[in-house]
């Protein structure tokens, strides 16, 4: 059998002490990652695509996901609509 009681505890690599992860316990758990997305695929006009492109930079900018979200709100507003015409 070995000996450990002769072995030097390690200072690289070693798991951190309690008292500096205590703030991490702390922290409430990740939230569930939202709904897959599912990529969707139809063909429209070039200038209506044109100009969708143009309102969703100007609505969220030139930054990933701006197309999705500009989507998103019309889409929001389509069923809000649809709801309240069938009330």
């Amino acid at each position: 059998m070995a000996n450990v009681g002769k072995l030097k505890p390690a200072k690289k690599g070693a798991p951190p002490t309690t008292e500096t992860t205590s703030a991490n316990l702390d922290k409430p758990p990740r939230e569930k990652k939202p709904e897959k997305k599912v990529k969707i695929e139809f063909s429209l006009p070039e200038n209506v695509v044109e100009e969708f492109e143009r309102e969703a930079y100007t609505m969220f900018g030139f930054k990933k996901g701006g197309k999705s979200n500009f989507f998103m709100v019309i889409w929001d507003q389509y069923i809000g609509g649809v709801v309240k015409s069938e009330k």
